[in-house]
């Protein structure tokens, strides 16, 4: 039997890392009906079963209820809070390492999750790796020492686009614009991108041209309030509006600094 950690489709405000998450999840139970997917419960909050799970007093297997059988196979789509029994096969599926490349790029509160997940120690602890690119496969391989035999890379897939709506808050209209798209925070570079509009934004050719930053706001995000001219912040927009801003932007720009 298939386990998987599903809790992160439960996100209120989902990410690229539920969006993998969701792709992966589709295929598996589509593959293997039998699949067993233990999502946020109706009884117990997401963190008081981070602590069951953290202090070993529960397994997830234990929550989905599955019977024990050394075939079983635990699918882990992020990096959570996790103890399962001794039996049975890990897969988990690492979009990067840019906690443990760059820990200050992270908040404290963030900086103690990855401590506490054991995230390190729950990749070895791993039978089989899954990473969303080859630079991810060698970053684990030498930075990780995970040995390349138990590391694979399955690229996650761009989603089929959908609708397509104007976000309502959107300040201008009929102007030419590039994209931001993502969380606003300190790793994904967000003031050197502001700081490029500024130095190019005068050039006669983009007198009209506005940055548009889509995304809610993250640890080192800029002070929104206090934008330059011509820079629009969006929080958290739906799909709907996403693949409006992706269908009408000039170009997306996305100088992060490690993905």
């Amino acid at each position: 039997m298939i386990i998987i950690d599903g809790r992160t489709l439960s996100e209120p405000q989902p990410t690229g890392v539920t969006e993998v998450a969701r792709q992966c999840i589709e295929h598996i139970t589509s593959a293997f009906p039998n699949t067993k997917i233990v999502q946020a419960s109706e009884h117990l909050s997401n963190s008081f079963t981070n602590f069951l799970l953290y202090s070993r007093l529960t397994t997830l297997e234990d929550i989905a209820h599955a019977p024990r059988d050394p075939k079983n196979i635990i699918f882990l789509p992020n990096t959570h809070f996790i103890h399962t029994r001794v039996e049975g096969a890990r897969i988990q599926v690492v979009h990067d390492l840019s906690f443990l490349h760059a820990p200050q790029w992270y908040s404290p509160r963030m900086r103690a999750w990855h401590h506490a997940t054991r995230a390190i120690e729950s990749l070895h602890r791993a039978d089989l790796l899954i990473s969303v690119s080859e630079w991810t496969r060698q970053d684990l391989i030498t930075h990780a020492k995970i040995p390349a035999d138990r590391v694979v890379v399955v690229p996650p897939a761009a989603p089929e686009p959908h609708g397509g709506t104007r976000p309502q808050k959107l300040s201008f209209h009929d102007k030419p614009f590039f994209l931001f798209l993502g969380t606003l925070e300190k790793r994904k570079n967000i003031r050197g991108v502001i700081e490029a509009f500024e130095l190019i934004k005068n050039i006669p050719e983009l007198k009209n041209y506005q940055l548009v930053l889509a995304g809610r706001l993250g640890f080192g995000a800029p002070n929104t309030n206090k934008l330059p001219e011509r820079v629009h912040h969006l929080s958290y927009i739906s799909d709907s509006e996403k693949w409006w801003l992706l269908k009408h932007a000039t170009a997306l720009v996305y100088p992060s600094f490690f993905e």
